[in-house]
């Protein structure tokens, strides 16, 4: 078995506020991979994943995220039909949502957080910290950020920063080139796993799909820097929505995020759209120079 999906009824902890939180019960399945499941593990002694709020890396909005215990990060999808429940043994749950929580790297919800962190200004390149100050001072105010020590350790920060040993302590500082190559390389593995989706599309077009899907996780900074480098600026313009903001009215009406679309069901509908529109410029040059019917039903001028 190369994968590994594991259906749980568990307890989430959605926090609404600081001050606020409900804890209900859900239905979620989790895809934890080869690494994520232990050999001890079945249905008698299911896999422990502690729920937590992030921002959105793209939006800073509330996010739910969990932690397996492995250290592994998940992100938490919700499908929900309307009036649908759900029947686990003896109880009915209201709720008939489906949470889908699927492997996230950390360093995706890090990146705006270091970027913080390390103050840049104009004329320096910002400030080395402890990666416990960096998650702490974001912690004061979105309780999971501390629990993103634990998978951040396990991902590798010197892919994004740079780093300084004194003490025994480490200290880190983000770097713009590091983080660029590095947002380059998941672009190249994005691409190969989806070489058969993305088969009939040219290469710049391959390209710029992907650097549209990596752009959900992503700030509008780090989004342009990177079609920059990769010279898909073009192909970007009005594929893809105006950024949005952190202000207290966009905080209020959080946008979902937009569907996956198959690149050959795109490729698809945009040759059934240049098929119609050759079509009425077909009928439009066979009607040229003739009359309507209706004009041979007019009157008769009178003598």
């Amino acid at each position: 078995v190369n994968h590994h999906l594991t259906e749980l009824t568990a307890e989430f902890e959605l926090t609404a506020a600081a001050a606020m939180s409900v804890v209900e019960e859900r239905v979620l399945v989790a895809f934890l991979g080869e690494e994520g499941v232990t050999e001890h593990q079945n249905s008698a002694n299911p896999q422990v994943l502690d729920s937590f709020v992030l921002r959105d890396p793209k939006t800073g909005h509330p996010q739910g995220f969990m932690l397996a215990e492995n250290d592994q990060l998940l992100e938490v999808h919700q499908y929900k039909q309307m009036y649908s429940s759900w029947f686990t043994h003896d109880r009915l749950l209201a709720d008939g949502s489906l949470y889908l929580c699927t492997p996230l790297d950390p360093l995706f919800p890090l990146l705006p957080i270091l970027e913080k962190a390390r103050n840049k200004g104009t004329d320096n390149d910002g400030l080395f910290c402890a990666l416990d100050q960096i998650l702490s001072e974001a912690g004061a105010q979105w309780q999971g950020a501390e629990r993103l020590v634990q998978a951040a350790v396990r991902a590798d920060l010197a892919c994004l920063c740079d780093c300084k040993k004194a003490g025994g302590d480490a200290y880190y500082r983000l770097n713009d080139k590091k983080t660029l190559a590095w947002l380059i390389c998941k672009v190249q593995q994005a691409r190969q796993s989806l070489s058969y989706q993305l088969s009939n599309m040219e290469a710049v077009a391959q390209t710029a799909y992907v650097v549209s899907f990596l752009s959900e996780y992503l700030p509008e900074r780090w989004v342009t820097l990177l079609a920059k480098q990769l010279d898909v600026e073009e192909e970007l313009k009005g594929s893809r929505p105006p950024p949005t903001t952190n202000g207290p009215e966009s905080s209020q009406h959080r946008p979902e995020k937009k569907q996956k679309v198959d690149p050959k069901e795109a490729a698809r509908e945009a040759a059934r759209k240049k098929a119609e529109e050759t079509r009425q410029q077909t009928k439009a040059k066979q009607a040229a120079g003739t009359k309507k019917i209706s004009s041979f039903f007019a009157a008769r001028p009178k003598n």
